[in-house]
């Protein structure tokens, strides 16, 4: 649900390892994966807000449903924030709405 420029930046930016998991791949599979490579989910898809709002185990979220309608710069530079102001156990369990570092 990520634009692929978006992945592209964030990788050579941030430097950040970027898991892109199938586009078919179920909501489930994606958590699963995102707890397996201890990593939280940078989404725009609201069945992952809902899913926490359900007590889905979960490595960290962070939402922007409006991501896609964003300039790119300005969500490299708000993840650059977040990353600058949570650490990795801060995100674990938690939904980030990366709104908040616009």
């Amino acid at each position: 649900m990520i634009s692929p420029v978006i992945d592209e930046r964030i990788q050579k930016e941030l430097v950040i390892d970027v898991i892109k998991p199938v586009k078919s791949e179920q909501d489930n599979k994606i958590i699963e994966l995102s707890r397996e490579q201890q990593a939280p989910i940078l989404t725009r898809d609201w069945d992952f807000e809902k899913k926490h709002r359900e007590g889905e185990n979960h490595y960290g979220i962070i939402f922007d449903h409006r991501m896609h309608h964003r300039n790119q710069k300005q969500v490299i530079n708000a993840i650059k924030t977040l990353r600058q102001h949570l650490t990795k156990e801060e995100l674990k369990q938690n939904i980030i709405w990366l709104k908040r570092f616009y």
